[in-house]
């Protein structure tokens, strides 16, 4: 939302969300992530908004927002965005993944055109494995999301956690604090 509120004159809202995903264990005051009505256990991750913004036209067609998505994803998270390394595409591919909720191997690999045995044979040849880069993926976009304020339980859904307790066990896993004393910490 935050990309596309960049890029048109207006703020928009959407009005519901669709989620593959199944509820998560911890409380959604009124099944509602970041104020938006969720819903879970959908046939697919799907943003619905109100018809009228249907005319609104972006601020510009250039390259120069995408530049700047790329600078941001390199600089920030460590990416490589316009990268041909097979492993770079593949990081990229979660990341761009996690904003749709759906990180899973067999998503990433549809996307890339290989089956999902496929995909882990070619990582296995470059040494690493889907598992470790999203393992890696998810510990830089916690620490960027935590440095953007986000809240912990958007956090731990677009991280594909669950519920917030795996989350956190994850997080204090790699940095030996829970994601609040981290907050406190870098303040």
């Amino acid at each position: 939302m935050h990309l596309i509120n960049n890029i048109i004159p207006v703020n928009i809202k959407p009005l519901k969300i669709h989620l593959v995903q199944e509820k998560p264990s911890f409380n959604l005051k009124d099944s509602k992530i970041v104020g938006i009505k969720t819903y879970f256990n959908q046939e697919e991750n799907a943003i619905y908004f109100d018809k009228s913004i249907e005319g609104i036209q972006t601020l510009s067609a250039n390259e120069q927002l995408l530049k700047i998505f790329e600078k941001e994803a390199e600089e920030t998270l460590g990416f490589k965005l316009s990268q041909d390394d097979f492993k770079e595409k593949i990081s990229s591919l979660i990341l761009v993944s996690s904003t749709q909720l759906d990180i899973s191997l067999n998503n990433i690999a549809s996307k890339t055109g290989l089956s999902s045995r496929v995909l882990q044979m070619r990582l296995k040849e470059e040494g690493t494995t889907f598992s470790k880069l999203l393992l890696e993926v998810r510990k830089k976009l916690s620490i960027y999301y935590l440095c953007k304020e986000m809240d912990l339980h958007t956090i731990s859904l677009n991280l594909g956690y669950i519920d917030l307790s795996s989350f956190f066990r994850a997080f204090k896993k790699w940095y030996g604090v829970t994601p609040s004393e981290y907050k406190t910490l870098k303040v």
